[in-house]
């Protein structure tokens, strides 16, 4: 029902989401196909349906980048553990560790 009242919203969104730069090819191509006349409110709701499932898979389990990031940053905050200084400490020893956990966890 809502489908048919917004249509002209929906239509415009699509045409514009469809050109869209700030959008990667894949979403353009995405809108694209849901713009065609060919597809059904049913095939459309199913590319959706399938979107959002892809979202929610990579919300259980985290792609490379985020599992990248995150060794990073225990290796990094490796250099605050006391067992694992070197022996003869310098004054400059683990800041650059520091700076990088600085800019992930807060900027």
């Amino acid at each position: 029902m809502v489908v048919c009242h917004g249509y002209q919203v929906l239509y415009s969104h699509f045409k514009k989401a469809q050109k869209d730069k700030n959008r990667t090819t894949t979403k353009r191509a995405m809108y694209e196909c849901l713009q065609n006349r060919e597809a059904t409110v049913v095939y459309a709701d199913k590319l959706i349906r399938r979107s959002i499932a892809f979202f929610e898979c990579l919300k259980e389990q985290p792609g490379t980048k985020t599992l990248e990031a995150k060794r990073a940053a225990i290796t990094e905050l490796k250099v605050l553990e006391s067992n694992n200084w070197p022996p003869e400490k310098y004054v400059g020893y683990g800041e650059q560790e520091i700076e990088h956990l600085c800019a992930r966890f807060i900027g």
